[in-house]
């Protein structure tokens, strides 16, 4: 995440210039499926919300390091063809639900892109006690609201509860485990939409 370097340096130029090249060489091999990068979501309290990166890295302007665009600054935004920012937990009490609607409608709003949560998270499955699991139904069901309320088109949920009904008889979302590592929880994708 290029964000998490507060002031702009190199780092984040470097970054997008690999990022870019990598798109340009899937995309040579594969004209058939989107293809995208996300960044993780900047909280939104006050500092944060006057830095570069806000609400997302994914749209701040960026030096080109390697004239891939002329030598004019551009964005991930510019070269991704869905946006898949990342929503985790750490900034989240139970007290900021409500801010998750706050910064996926500012991403939104920013965006004529389809937007995925590219991935979210609370605590892993096997690390929850009893008062974290009420917490985190309330943080999936904060994001599965804002993502319908805003017109998402999916997220990718990391350490889900075993079985989170999205709507109840039609969507599920579950923590999958493989056979070759029975003990390890993967993460589900949601497809919101018809």
């Amino acid at each position: 995440n290029y964000w998490q370097h507060w002031d702009k340096n190199w780092y984040q130029a470097r970054m997008l210039s690999f990022i870019t090249r990598m798109i340009a060489i899937i995309r040579s091999l594969d004209q058939g499926h989107l293809v995208t990068s996300g960044e993780v979501m900047t909280p939104p309290y006050y500092d944060y919300m006057t830095a570069w990166h806000w609400p997302d890295a994914e749209f701040a302007e960026i030096d080109d390091f390697d004239n891939l665009n002329d030598v004019n600054p551009y964005t991930l935004y510019s070269v991704v063809d869905y946006i898949s920012p990342h929503l985790y937990n750490p900034w989240i009490g139970a007290e900021d639900m409500s801010k998750i609607g706050v910064i996926i409608s500012e991403v939104k709003s920013r965006s004529a892109k389809p937007f995925a949560i590219g991935e979210l998270g609370y605590i892993p499955a096997d690390q929850i006690g009893p008062i974290q699991q009420d917490a985190q139904n309330g943080y999936f069901t904060a994001i599965v609201s804002a993502s319908q309320n805003y017109y998402l088109s999916g997220f990718l949920a990391w350490d889900a509860l075993p079985t989170f009904d999205l709507v109840p008889g039609t969507y599920k979302n579950e923590a999958i485990y493989l056979p070759s590592n029975p003990d390890q929880a993967y993460p589900q994708l949601t497809l919101f939409g018809p």
